[in-house]
């Protein structure tokens, strides 16, 4: 049987035409700097942009660990791993760029040609892409279509509305990611959550 586990991120769309709107409203009148816009996107296409929460490279170890040393029979033994993401196309790269292997398969592709159960991110499934963002039913169950076999399909994300429950919905088991404990018991009741991803690695150990 297949376990997907779908974790999620969050991007903004493509930049282009945002930076050039912002930055001509509070820029020089004689217009903004030629390298200003490309600078920008090559930045934000990249690690250099960003900055990873200290669980992330260490829950990606702890399961290319249980994936070694996994029989056939686990559950976990040959997970497949993708990123739902309201973005565009340089959200590969940019996982890429923090040293995780991320897969060639993208929505629209055959996944018997593009999968790689070594993969850090087997795939990763873009809004741009799909035509829809979550937390609309439609990007989880293209995202389910994409995914051979049967099994379970875990949606990991840390917004409650446009992850978990936008899960549930489409009928995956959730759970949330409440690193900084925004949500109070009250919004949460009895919903699965986690405060560190190596907290769900405990869980299927």
């Amino acid at each position: 049987m297949v376990y997907p586990v779908l974790l999620t991120i969050k991007y903004h769309r493509r930049s282009e035409p945002i930076i050039q709107a912002t930055f001509r409203t509070f820029g020089p009148k004689n217009g903004l700097p030629e390298r200003l816009v490309p600078d920008l996107l090559a930045r934000f296409s990249s690690a250099a942009g960003y900055m990873l929460y200290p669980d992330v490279l260490p829950f990606f170890k702890s399961l290319r660990q249980i994936k070694a040393a996994s029989h056939g029979d686990s559950a976990w033994s040959k997970p497949i791993i993708g990123v739902i993401t309201n973005s565009d196309d340089r959200v590969p790269s940019i996982l890429s760029s923090f040293g995780l292997q991320v897969g060639l398969w993208r929505h629209g592709n055959d996944s018997q040609a593009f999968l790689n159960v070594g993969d850090d991110i087997n795939f990763v499934v873009l809004s741009y892409d799909v035509g829809f963002e979550k937390p609309d039913r439609a990007i989880f169950d293209t995202t389910k279509q994409m995914v051979p076999g049967q099994g379970r399909f875990l949606h990991i994300g840390d917004d409650l509305q446009k992850d978990y429950y936008a899960a549930k919905k489409a009928g995956w088991d959730g759970v949330l990611l409440d690193r900084e404990l925004k949500y109070s018991q009250e919004d949460v009741g009895r919903i699965p959550r986690i405060t560190d991803l190596q907290e769900l690695i405990t869980h299927i150990r």
